[in-house]
């Protein structure tokens, strides 16, 4: 916390990056307040940034709340990768209503990402 405050004095909380990591690190350790205090004052919404708060919410079983931030993904225009898309399948995986997070999930995905390169990366 204490670095996370120097960081914030210093500016240098608007960093993709750094928020990014930020957000990750907070997940981890199970303070997803914190991640998303983060990611609301990051300067941008990238791919990475918005994965690393799937991937938090994901860890911490907030399933219906990883669907609901990939979808608001899709809506703010950022692009998704099979990173993105294999995290959001194991939420998927997890929830009660399996077939319709799964069948909402695959109307989203690009054309241009294949199955076979999320099946990849959920092993992973």
């Amino acid at each position: 916390m204490q670095a996370h405050g120097w960081l914030l004095k210093l500016g240098a909380c608007t960093d993709v990056v750094l928020s990014s990591s930020l957000i990750s690190f907070y997940g981890k350790f199970k303070r997803l307040e914190d991640a998303n205090a983060v990611f609301n004052h990051a300067s941008r919404h990238n791919n990475m940034i918005w994965s690393a708060k799937i991937v938090g919410g994901c860890r911490e079983k907030q399933f219906f709340e990883v669907l609901c931030d990939f979808k608001e993904m899709g809506r703010q225009g950022v692009k998704k990768d099979s990173f993105t898309f294999s995290n959001v399948l194991k939420a998927c995986g997890k929830m009660l209503n399996r077939e319709q997070c799964g069948e909402q999930v695959s109307m989203l995905m690009p054309s241009n990402l294949g199955w076979s390169q999320i099946n990849m990366l959920s092993v992973v």
